[in-house]
């Protein structure tokens, strides 16, 4: 006997309803965490450790495509604009995580971090014509101080703001802060050493400008970046087994090496 749809009641419905799952299962959008043989996280443009024009994506990409391809994994990054990488790392379930990213407490509520994958000598950018002189953040009270809206930067640094001891100039990215900066709009700014050097010899844009901003003498930190999985069964096993793999690379070594390339050292 042949049975046709018309024949159950509400069976065209279901088989409509099949088909659309399937089709979004197939696409990619099915938001459940799958145990694929490809481990996919969301990450930001900040070079030299990451973007997509990037050779290998950056440092920071090329250090974990290196670890998750020892721990038998196949690895991709889907690159945001900061907020919304953080964000579509904690809603989007097709994600496992994000990276590179500062430590901070308040991200572990969400996530799990990972070993060190690198690190990153965070300070200012001034003006060279009228260099900063500071022991403590202090006396950078009076200052506007340009920062990224989202990044976490010291936890000091981060407390004063909160607490309104310091002057801040909030902007989406880095290279908004040094086109304020050179057009005397701030006074300084919070920024990584290397991705200040990167952006000013290296985007075309501050092509002959170089001179007229410099980084302080005086690091606030030299910070350590870390990938960011979600805090599930899955994200505390493939942070595990990344860690395991993480062991086997010199990734201090591989990150200078990628550095200095990028910058032409």
């Amino acid at each position: 006997m042949k049975y046709h749809a018309q024949s159950f009641p509400g069976m065209r419905t279901v088989l409509v309803l099949l088909f659309a799952v399937s089709l979004m299962i197939l696409s990619g959008f099915a938001f459940v965490e799958s145990d694929s043989e490809t481990v996919y996280m969301t990450s930001l443009e900040w070079p030299p450790y990451s973007g997509k024009g990037l050779p290998h994506e950056g440092a920071s990409i090329e250090i974990a495509k290196k670890a998750f391809n020892k721990a038998g994994y196949n690895f991709e990054v889907k690159f945001y604009p900061w907020k919304r990488t953080v964000q579509t790392a904690r809603r989007d379930l097709n994600f496992i995580g994000y990276l590179p990213e500062y430590y901070s407490e308040r991200i572990e509520k969400h996530f799990v971090f990972s070993e060190p994958i690198g690190t990153s000598p965070l300070g200012f950018m001034q003006h060279s014509d009228s260099p900063v002189e500071w022991e403590t953040l202090s006396d950078l009270k009076g200052k506007r101080i340009g920062v990224v809206y989202g990044y976490v930067n010291t936890k000091e640094f981060d407390r004063m703001v909160a607490n309104g001891e310091l002057t801040v100039d909030y902007s989406v990215n880095d290279i908004t802060n040094i086109r304020k900066m050179l057009r005397g709009r701030i006074d300084m700014a919070v920024i990584d050493r290397n991705v200040f050097r990167y952006l000013m010899n290296v985007i075309p844009e501050f092509d002959g400008k170089q001179s007229m901003l410099s980084f302080n003498r005086k690091l606030l930190e030299n910070r350590k970046l870390y990938a960011c999985f979600r805090n599930s069964p899955r994200g505390k096993r493939l942070c595990s087994e990344f860690n395991e793999s993480l062991k086997k690379l010199e990734f201090e070594r591989l990150q200078g090496r990628y550095i200095k390339n990028s910058l032409g050292d």
